[in-house]
């Protein structure tokens, strides 16, 4: 790991909001080399790597595209793999072990600017680039004939206080490997408002283009809201959903309707979520903006 980093407090714009740049850097490099006496195919997988919705897809995708067998560079094994699952210490799958040799490189940017009143400015991450690559010695054996693979990015740009436009992809070379991509803005007015819009392209063995829409509103400090709708691009209306929330002093209780053309299904959601789980949990109920209840996060 190496850091780098260079500052320039005379750059001032009006327009951007930027006073003073300083540009951080840390570049990270791990190489490794493994060997196994059986193959990871010859394992039984006991602890599933998927949700059951993905493993459910992933059934039908098999026996409509490959005639029942997914070809192994789809396999979530061979995905896990070549990510680096069984480098992990605390792996949650003893299975994904097999020969590898991996050389994986990331870089990880921020470049940072105050913000605020004059006397009172505070300092902000401007704009965020995070990128990632792995580069395969022994590439007919490890990634499908092709040297480089698991091509990311992720990238946030804090416009202004309110506004972020958000972007994100990763690709694999080898034929019809992932290419995805991203693009989006969230515009919020804490606490009361939030909106995101955003474009996601799926290529690779299927293509699937689609925009999603969602909306946020404190009705007051007790109750919220939450709505969204996603289609697809010259193919179909997906579905739409709106849910209800109160928020309790240590629970918030979540009531959400949805509509899935997809599937012509329709249902409704009932939750009660612990405020102390923190706003990552609350995020899966479109709660993300309320703070965790007290100092121990029971009240």
């Amino acid at each position: 790991m190496a850091r780098f980093w260079a500052a320039n407090s005379n750059i001032e714009s009006s327009l951007l909001n930027v006073h003073g740049i300083a540009h951080k850097m840390v570049f990270e490099f791990d190489a490794s080399v493994s060997d196994t006496n059986k193959r990871m195919t010859q394992l039984p997988l006991y602890d599933a790597l998927d949700d059951n919705s993905q493993e459910r897809y992933r059934r039908r995708f098999a026996f409509l595209d490959y005639g029942g067998t997914t070809p192994f560079r789809f396999d979530p094994r061979s995905y896990a793999l070549r990510n680096g699952l069984q480098n992990w210490v605390s792996s949650p799958v003893s299975a994904i072990a097999d020969r590898l040799a991996a050389v994986r490189f990331g870089l990880r940017q921020r470049w940072q600017t105050k913000r605020g009143p004059v006397g009172n400015r505070r300092i902000i991450d401007w704009i965020v680039l995070d990128t990632n690559a792995v580069y395969f010695p022994n590439p007919a054996r490890d990634d499908f004939g092709q040297a480089f693979g698991l091509v990311n990015y992720d990238f946030r740009w804090h416009v202004g206080d309110k506004l972020t436009v958000l972007s994100d992809g990763g690709y694999d070379f080898f034929a019809q490997g992932q290419r995805t991509f991203t693009i989006g803005a969230t515009v919020a007015q804490p606490p009361r408002l939030n909106w995101n819009v955003s474009f996601r392209s799926l290529n690779g063995p299927f293509t699937y283009n689609y925009v999603s829409i969602t909306h946020t509103y404190m009705l007051s400090p007790k109750w919220m809201y939450t709505a969204g709708t996603s289609f697809a691009l010259g193919q179909q209306n997906i579905g739409q959903n709106i849910s209800i929330t109160r928020i309790g002093e240590s629970f918030a209780t979540n009531v959400a309707f949805y509509v899935d053309n997809t599937k012509n299904n329709y249902g409704f959601n009932f939750m009660v979520t612990p405020r102390f789980l923190g706003p990552q949990m609350l995020r899966r109920i479109g709660a993300g903006s309320i703070p965790t209840a007290g100092m121990t996060g029971l009240e």
